[in-house]
């Protein structure tokens, strides 16, 4: 099974923790694996890479775990 969509915003995770008690009837446990990196030089990264390294590994760690303990 797989579900494309954007952990770093609250929808996106809440709606993949909805598919995956949609799909299985319930969730026991939650594996936050999902992340971003750029790879270049620092002086060629801009804004918007690093704001998308933040909200997959921060906001998309912290929002599915908070739709993810919700329901269990």
């Amino acid at each position: 099974m797989g579900h494309a969509a954007d952990i770093g915003s609250w929808e996106g995770a809440e709606g993949l923790i909805a598919r995956c008690v949609g799909e299985f009837g319930r969730i026991d446990g939650l594996v936050n694996n999902a992340g971003r990196y750029h790879i270049g030089l620092a002086e060629e990264i801009t804004e918007k890479d690093v704001r998308g390294v933040i909200e997959s590994h921060v906001y998309g760690t912290l929002f599915c775990t908070v739709h993810a303990i919700r329901r269990m």
